[in-house]
């Protein structure tokens, strides 16, 4: 056995203690990093290889319930933050979404924040519509405009979601809100999973198209998401019988 003075000892103490102090936060940097880069990749994607780009308001919640069995789960993020947090999983994996008419889809956000939304920060909007627009006409003609859509993702185009910069769309399918359950059917036929859309009842409020008496209204909402409707190729009045699973 080597015996070593006290002055040796300090001085492989001393050594020690830098190598610790340079490699203990790379090693502790290192497992952020992965850390951090694994969201927004959930277990679902990797056990399904794909990934569901969940647009507000589109029956991403029923559909959540079939890729977690039967748990849900309100990540409403876009292409972009997947495709920057792994690249190759994002090319590789198969990637879907669901659209809405957007003219009913922003009625329904509308009457969602005015019931108090998820009852925590929407409760704000709920105070805010109910002292000053308490009607869709107040709503859309008083507040809605090209900045304040972007407030609140609920009112945020759907294009925003899946849309490069360069126009081009980043997901493999784009199923519709209004052809859910037959679209949804593609969906799961590529993933091999044998579940199905859980079905709720009725929406207690008048169809959409009620609520576009006035023309100033219903030319504003089309103005607002002229992108959504040319892109996803919609028109006022596609058909919608109201009843669909949970949003």
């Amino acid at each position: 056995m080597i015996k070593m003075n006290k002055t040796t000892k300090k001085k492989i103490k001393k050594a020690a203690k830098k190598v610790i102090e340079k490699i203990v936060p790379e090693i502790i940097l290192d497992i952020r990093k992965k850390l951090r880069n694994d969201y927004p990749y959930r277990k679902y994607t990797k056990e399904h290889k794909c990934i569901f780009i969940h647009i507000p308001k589109t029956a991403g919640t029923s559909i959540w319930r079939v890729l977690l069995k039967n748990k849900t789960k309100r990540d409403h993020i876009p292409y972009s933050a997947f495709l920057s947090a792994d690249p190759e999983k994002f090319n590789s994996y198969y990637k879907f979404t669901f659209v809405r008419n957007p003219w009913d889809r922003l009625v329904s956000g509308y009457e969602y924040l005015l019931q108090g939304g998820n009852k925590t920060g929407d409760l704000y909007f709920q105070d805010l519509f109910m002292k000053k627009y308490d009607t869709f006409d107040k709503f859309v003609l008083n507040y809605l405009d090209k900045d304040k859509i972007h407030e609140h993702g609920l009112f945020g185009p759907q294009y925003l979601y899946i849309y490069d910069y360069k126009g081009k769309c980043q997901v493999d399918f784009v199923g519709r809100f209004e052809n859910i359950e037959q679209d949804f059917l593609k969906v799961v036929k590529h993933l091999n999973i044998n579940d199905k859309l859980p079905h709720t009842n009725k929406s207690k409020r008048n169809d959409y198209t009620s609520y576009y008496t006035n023309k100033e209204v219903l030319n504003k909402v089309s103005d607002l998401y002229k992108k959504d409707i040319e892109l996803f190729n919609y028109t006022f009045d596609d058909y919608n019988d109201d009843v669909s699973p949970s949003s």
